[in-house]
């Protein structure tokens, strides 16, 4: 039996008063603690922004908590109102640096979420409501309304984005996050053009935004590039030690760069390893053990030593999958002291799953064994 899905209302993410919230205003003035600590907030921002001459015009508050319609979910929208080119790098920058801003600090005034965000001078802002805090005034005051959308139109258009993000983290492709974050960048931007704060557009991006959904977004994002991160540092490290001996052409360097970061993100995707561990390549005969060895992996710090002398890449590659495999299994707290004695189940399952790998890579990519 399906069990029914639960969907927020719009009475979540909206609340209609007949004051300003009391915790924020003193009747139509901001606080001045409040006012002092976005002023405060917004400067470092600025100084994080890290950009000297910057033209700024204003620093405004908007959002619910400039109006009538705040509940205690509701953020404060804090905007710097800057004077840049409508297209080009700064864009870019600041987009990027909200966002890195954002994710990386939680920081909240009486128990609100601050959210900063860079607003170029003279675009059009929907809002209820925008108070300059450099002057104490209102740029545009908010009003009083009575919202007409319906929860079915807005719940219906929910649950289609919900499913829409949860299949784009479940792929792991950064690129398809990345397509779907700007998709409901453009989705919310085009809904405040077109029918304003409270069209089903707005409303939807709200109720995303308060069951959590674009945090797991943004989160995964961070986890996928922290994991393509770390598979770009150990395939360039493989690159500095494959075939010591002999110099290297520039273009046979180029190919075994290519060749070593795509096996090592194959195997990372193939395992589900959101991370790598350390991996060290040495041009030893054999790797220093017990057993002698050409890999092995040490549970206690999570590290991996291969050796490489002598041996054809794809070789190496195939004692890599097998060691990262046994650090999969730790991962899982599936290893223990006889782990790795001849004949266990881990170590069986390392030989064959590397063999695996090594064939079914070897179909993706045959050029890959000449």
């Amino acid at each position: 039996m399906l069990m029914k899905q639960n969907i927020p209302s719009i009475k979540n993410v909206i609340g209609f008063h007949n004051t300003l919230n009391p915790e924020l205003w003193n009747g139509f003035k901001l606080k001045l603690p409040v006012q002092v600590q976005l002023l405060k907030i917004a400067y470092e921002f600025f100084e994080f922004c890290g950009i000297e001459h910057l033209d700024l015009k204003d620093i405004t508050m908007t959002g619910s908590n400039a109006g009538y319609a705040y509940t205690p979910h509701s953020d404060i929208d804090l905007h710097l109102i800057v004077d840049f080119p409508e297209e080009g790098e700064l864009k870019e920058l600041f987009s990027a640096k909200g966002h890195l801003w954002n994710h990386t600090h939680d920081i909240k005034i009486l128990g609100y979420d601050v959210e900063v965000y860079v607003q170029r001078s003279g675009q059009p802002h929907v809002s209820s409501g925008v108070y300059s805090l450099l002057h104490d005034s209102w740029v545009s005051e908010p009003k009083k309304v009575a919202v007409s959308t319906s929860d079915a139109a807005v719940q219906q258009k929910f649950l289609k984005i919900k499913n829409e993000i949860k299949l784009a983290i479940a792929d792991g492709d950064i690129e398809s996050m990345d397509k779907m974050t700007k998709k409901l960048k453009k989705f919310r931007i085009s809904g405040l053009d077109q029918h304003g704060e409270w069209g089903v557009e707005n409303l939807t991006y709200k109720l995303l935004k308060y069951s959590g959904l674009l945090e797991k977004l943004r989160d995964a994002i961070s986890e996928e590039q922290d994991r393509e991160l770390s598979i770009y540092e150990a395939a360039g490290s493989l690159d500095r030690f494959i075939n010591q001996g002999r110099l290297l052409t520039e273009s046979e360097k180029q190919d075994y760069q290519a060749l070593s970061k795509t096996f090592v993100e194959y195997v990372a995707r193939g395992l589900n390893l959101k991370k790598l561990p350390k991996i060290e390549f040495i041009t030893e005969p054999r790797v220093d053990s017990v057993q002698p060895s050409f890999g092995s992996f040490n549970p206690n710090d999570n590290s991996i030593v291969v050796s490489c002398l002598n041996r054809h890449p794809m070789d190496v590659f195939r004692t890599l999958a097998h060691e990262l495999i046994h650090y999969s299994q730790n991962m899982k707290n599936q290893l223990h002291n006889e782990s790795g004695a001849t004949g266990s189940f881990q170590e069986n399952e390392a030989n064959a799953g590397a063999g695996i790998i090594m064939r079914m890579f070897g179909k993706a990519y045959p050029g890959y064994f000449n």
